[in-house]
């Protein structure tokens, strides 16, 4: 019996031995151009033509990791000892993403390199090999142009594609306003209305006021140099967060406009020839799927400019940020429905990392906790799942902290304090299968708010 067991194994991994020994040669072989040609995850076509990607299990792992494909070519800045970097169209297996401004990754050349990587950099194989099946017709083609120069001009044309984009969507914001907004603000609109209309609006017109008197001129500015239109959305970045509210209170609004006498007035409206070619409900879709425009803009950008050789760098982080937006709207709305905490906690920022811990204070046990890290805290609440509400059980802030692995117990970790008087916490993952990844991304994360925040002590 044990020995058919042994031959069955030998021929299940025969293939695999096969691909890795290929992957390996590619690997060492390959540039930066060539990545996503050489390096290859396992694939196949399911029954109904859907593009499925197959995990590798190696040696004694018993986890499988989804796979990512690199978007562009990154390198960690110096003194970024625990980053990695990778190159365009390489492959990787993603250990952790719950912290969308690194990720824990690891490549999948022999030997494999673990280590941290922006997450705005991946795409998953099926829209990273869509995308690159996808390419530009020049306006006007011209044979004579080098294929960094025709790259350039790909990249100058998406841009001016995206300025157009945000033109119409101005104009759009400010329909929306003419047309619904302001009647509104009529004394003869029904008391419903009148009742609603905060969230009705939302912060529609903080959205027009940024677009159309802030976004839109810079990404003018930078029309003679597409190049550096990152900088603009860097710059910008706190004003995004209009786009957080809006997401946030998208739903509701949905559900609000379902009401009869709002449905029925909005269609009022709507049926004026000014206003007959979008309902309400139209506008507030266009704001929510701007966002995804900007992230398919942002990556052909990204595309044509590595194919220029030239830096992607400011895109990335603008990437990130318009990637991040959805995530932070959920944030936002966890954290209002978080009791017991005496401050304001739409003013504790993203939250960066997030999981569930066993949790000990000194030595005596208390019930589970949600973790969440912010920039300059953490924050341990208990579920109420009756409510779906979480109570704040302890703030710490990180300059009172030092983190480190329990020097005995290597499934969990330690939060001690700086000065006397302060609680101590010992924390094991309630997820046992992957403890070890949450271990090292918490302890990784913290000491990296900290170092930002200039906590150099740790």
């Amino acid at each position: 019996m044990a020995l058919r067991r042994q031959r069955q194994l030998e021929r299940k991994y025969s293939s695999f031995r096969k691909f890795t020994s290929t992957e390996d040669r590619n690997y060492r072989n390959r540039t930066s151009r060539s990545a996503y040609r050489d390096e290859s995850v396992t694939s196949h076509s399911d029954k109904h033509g859907r593009s499925c990607s197959t995990e590798i299990i190696t040696g004694s792992e018993t986890r499988s990791y989804p796979v990512y494909v690199a978007l562009q070519d990154f390198s960690p800045e110096e003194g970024d000892i625990d980053f990695i970097p990778i190159v365009e169209g390489q492959i990787v297996e993603v250990l952790d993403s719950k912290n969308a401004s690194k990720w824990l990754v690891r490549t999948k050349a022999r030997p494999p390199r673990t280590g941290w990587v922006p997450g705005s950099y991946f795409e998953t194989p099926t829209q990273f090999y869509k995308q690159r099946k996808i390419t530009r017709e020049l306006s006007e083609p011209n044979p004579s142009l080098s294929p960094e120069e025709e790259a350039i001009q790909k990249r100058d044309q998406a841009y001016g594609d995206l300025l157009k984009v945000e033109e119409e969507f101005v104009q759009s914001l400010g329909n929306l306003i003419d047309d619904f907004i302001k009647v509104f603000d009529s004394p003869r609109v029904p008391e419903i209305i009148k009742d609603k209309k905060n969230e009705l609006t939302s912060c529609i017109k903080e959205l027009y006021n940024f677009h159309a008197h802030v976004l839109l001129k810079g990404l003018e500015y930078y029309s003679d140099n597409p190049g550096k239109v990152g900088h603009t959305f860097l710059r910008l970045e706190k004003d995004f967060d209009s786009h957080i509210i809006f997401e946030k209170d998208y739903e509701n609004i949905k559900k609000l406009i379902e009401i009869p006498e709002i449905k029925d007035f909005l269609q009022i409206i709507s049926d004026k020839s000014t206003a007959g070619l979008k309902t309400y409900q139209g506008y507030l879709d266009e704001i929510v799927n701007i966002i995804s425009q900007y992230e398919n803009f942002f990556k052909e950008i990204i595309k044509y400019s590595q194919r220029a050789n030239c830096s992607t760098k400011s895109m990335g982080k603008a990437l990130e940020i318009i990637k991040s937006i959805h995530k932070r709207s959920n944030d936002l709305t966890t954290l209002e429905k978080i009791e017991n905490y005496s401050g304001d906690v739409t003013r504790l920022g993203e939250i960066l990392r997030q999981d569930t811990f066993q949790v000990w204070e000194r030595e005596t046990p208390i019930e589970d906790q949600i973790l969440f890290l912010f920039k300059n805290k953490i924050m341990m609440v208990t579920h109420n799942k009756d409510k779906d509400t979480y109570k704040n059980y302890a703030t710490l802030r990180l300059d009172k902290y030092t983190v480190r692995e329990h020097t005995i117990d290597i499934n969990s970790f330690v939060i001690q304090p700086n000065e006397s008087g302060l609680p101590f916490f010992r924390l094991k993952p309630t997820d046992t299968k992957n403890h070890d990844i949450i271990i090292k991304a918490w302890v990784n994360d913290i000491k990296g708010v900290q170092e930002s925040l200039g906590m150099f002590y740790i």
